[in-house]
């Protein structure tokens, strides 16, 4: 499992990053949104910044 947190390890670089730190293993990426909480800084990523994620 991945948690996406805006700005932190949502960017299409991340998830090449991502990629790169798995190859050669099988292995399925759950990719989960960070649900916010009012006393914590992280941020949800747009939907549009996790569809381009999924995309890179």
């Amino acid at each position: 499992e991945y948690v996406l947190l805006r700005g932190v390890t949502d960017s299409p670089e991340d998830a090449l990053h991502l990629v790169k730190l798995l190859k050669g293993m099988r292995a399925k990426v759950n990719l989960i949104p960070f649900n916010e909480a009012e006393e914590l800084t992280y941020r949800r990523p747009s939907d549009a910044a996790v569809e381009r994620f999924q995309q890179s």
